[in-house]
């Protein structure tokens, strides 16, 4: 084998190499994630499932109050067959001068309302420097 041949037959090995190289690392990203911003704060993600393609998965929405906290976010799950985002979760963040407070309710198909599953949790923010629910894009 010439030279030059023997060069060529190495850069075509090496392309083949690191073709499939990036090949498997596209098919190990199972999801890919794509944000909405304003400025710095997220206003909606939208995940997909990427395979053959990217199809769409999961999305979320979200709103700030006037401090710029995450005041809302609300999930939605792709259904395929009706080719609409349904309604799963609704999140609402409440701030107090120590505590913020999340309520959590889960969509009833019935009622059209965020009224199942209602909970609630408390979390001490008097720390200083603890930025708590927070969605920035970096």
């Amino acid at each position: 084998m010439s030279m030059k041949a023997n060069v060529f037959f190495k850069a075509v090995c090496m392309i083949v190499i690191m073709l499939t190289s990036v090949s498997v690392a596209n098919a190990q990203n199972k999801y890919v994630i794509e944000d909405t911003k304003e400025g710095e704060k997220v206003m909606s993600r939208t995940i997909y499932i990427n395979k053959k393609g990217s199809h769409y998965h999961l999305k979320s929405d979200f709103t700030y109050d006037g401090n710029n906290r995450l005041a809302t976010k609300e999930t939605f799950l792709w259904n395929k067959r009706k080719q609409k985002w349904v309604p799963q979760k609704f999140l609402q963040y409440t701030y107090t001068h120590s505590d913020l407070i999340i309520t959590s309710s889960s969509w009833n198909l019935y009622e059209k309302a965020y009224t199942e599953n209602v909970k609630q949790a408390s979390y001490d923010i008097n720390q200083p420097g603890l930025q708590i629910a927070q969605l920035t894009y970096k």
